[in-house]
């Protein structure tokens, strides 16, 4: 496995995902492990950007309105910058940001931009920056997000598949469970421990929550926390309380995937199949489970013989 700032490569298969901090196969970031430091001011982006959001909104509200798919502002945390401790502990620095900014900036990371010299030809934000998107936080709201795969106590995993009615990648699978954190949310675990509860009607236990990875998705800028949930519940009782919660809004339907020798075969099938994911940092999340399950070895083998 070859690992980048931009990509990471696994037999045949490339992900772009650029990994900051952690490693895929011994990473561990627990509760106690991640610091928060908050800054008051909220962040705006810089020109050309922040005089094209408004109408670039405007334009998302209306299209989403005509076909009636959910578009929401609301307060998100930008990530503004991250480290290492002396403690080997990981400092996540955050600032107010809004699901508005996101939407009109990451979202629209390579949408053209009509600058005000009508001599120079449109430009997106990628262009912008040389194609380096380590320079391009002073345009992008860049919201953390947290990622995780749900592991049941019997050996379970479980891969939705998105709902038509969602804004973003509709009809896409995800990992198991994911969103941005909200300043009420305070920290990354409750984060998580939210959207659990928000997707899948469950409740978790903080213990059973372990980040593995902070990373950079290179298609849209945005950074993400991916991790995994190992519950104490069997696949019998999270599907079940899933059945009962489901509305089917943010989930279409679920594939459960038993994480055993005799189905790896089938759960790479599934990893090399990129079209079909909605973000890098999704099939990302996907990997980890399966590299902490059957070792990494394995899973190169398997991605060598499968492609």
């Amino acid at each position: 496995m070859e690992i980048t700032k931009t990509s990471i490569t696994i037999g045949r298969l490339k992900i772009g995902f650029g990994i900051l901090a952690g490693d895929l196969k011994d990473g561990s970031f627990k509760e106690h492990q991640i610091q928060v430091l908050w800054l008051n001011e909220e962040f705006k982006p810089s020109e050309p950007i922040a005089g094209i959001v408004p109408e670039r909104w405007e334009r998302l509200t209306q299209n989403t309105r005509k076909s009636r798919q959910n578009l929401t502002d609301g307060a998100l945390c930008r990530l503004d910058n991250w480290s290492i401790t002396p403690e080997n502990k990981i400092l996540l620095t955050f600032q107010p940001t809004s699901y508005k900014l996101f939407s009109t900036t990451n979202l629209m990371l390579d949408e053209p931009i009509t600058l005000q010299d009508k001599n120079k030809p449109p430009i997106s934000i990628r262009e912008l920056v040389g194609g380096d998107l380590s320079r391009a936080s002073c345009y992008l709201a860049n919201p953390l997000n947290v990622l995780a795969m749900l592991v049941s106590a019997d050996g379970f995993t479980f891969v939705p598949r998105r709902s038509s009615n969602v804004f973003e990648r509709p009809n896409t699978w995800q990992a198991s469970v994911g969103g941005a954190v909200t300043p009420e949310d305070k920290n990354p675990t409750t984060a998580l421990i939210r959207e659990i509860k928000e997707e899948w009607g469950l409740d978790v236990d903080r213990e059973e929550i372990e980040f593995i990875v902070l990373g950079v998705n290179q298609k849209t800028g945005e950074p993400d926390l991916i991790g995994q949930v190992r519950t104490k519940k069997s696949y019998k009782q999270i599907t079940e309380v899933f059945s009962r919660h489901n509305r089917k809004f943010e989930f279409e339907s679920i594939k459960s995937l038993e994480l055993v020798e005799r189905n790896i075969r089938t759960c790479i099938e599934m990893l090399l199949r990129e079209d079909q994911w909605s973000q890098a940092s999704d099939q990302t999340a996907f990997l980890a489970v399966l590299i902490r399950t059957f070792g990494l070895q394995a899973v190169e083998t398997s991605c060598k013989l499968t492609r």
